[in-house]
């Protein structure tokens, strides 16, 4: 590790990419600051290899820099995925890391798959009592959602200490199989 740790220096971004796999396979920390250095990187496949690389090994000591790369453009299709793996490793319970995710939820902004993914880790990530978290998992609530998605904001209120996403599906699923016996 230490001899691939001095090969990150090497200015060819492709054998820095070969590097941090072979890092990566091996679960070293050792580069963990070095290697998050490289998601302010100019090359996307870098940054990504980057950002993989802490998704696996899980370092607490790169959450600003992940954070910082989270806020700093629009991640490309798989991203946000990766991001959510390192923050549900890195960064249990921490309120800046659920409100980073949070502001990766725009209304238009993450599909319906993103949003259950997000959803779902902030149980994980967003610190117990998360008034944002909470509040946001009641509007999509109070919205209708009752399938998978409305499920996990139930859930994720529970994991955070709040019990009336239950009551909310439950009232909701209730309204929905009356209309639909009424229509017989």
């Amino acid at each position: 590790a230490t001899v691939l740790t001095r090969l990150l220096d090497r200015p060819h971004p492709t054998q820095r990419i070969a590097v941090i796999i072979a890092l990566k396979r091996m679960r070293a920390l050792q580069p963990a600051q070095k290697i998050a250095g490289f998601l302010t990187s100019a090359e996307p496949t870098l940054r990504f290899a980057a950002l993989d690389y802490l998704a696996e090994t899980n370092p607490p000591s790169a959450l600003e820099a992940v954070l910082k790369s989270m806020a700093a453009e629009e991640s490309p299709d798989g991203w946000l995925e990766v991001y959510v793996r390192y923050l549900e490793g890195a960064a249990p319970r921490n309120a800046m890391a659920a409100e980073a995710l949070l502001r990766k939820l725009q209304p238009d902004g993450v599909d319906r798959e993103q949003l259950l993914l997000v959803t779902r880790s902030l149980a994980r990530i967003a610190p117990v009592g998360h008034r944002e978290t909470i509040r946001r998992c009641k509007s999509v609530l109070e919205l209708g959602a009752t399938e998978n998605l409305g499920l996990a904001c139930a859930v994720t209120m529970h994991a955070l200490g709040d019990r009336s996403g239950y009551s909310m599906l439950e009232k909701r699923l209730t309204t929905l199989i009356r209309r639909e016996r009424d229509k017989d």
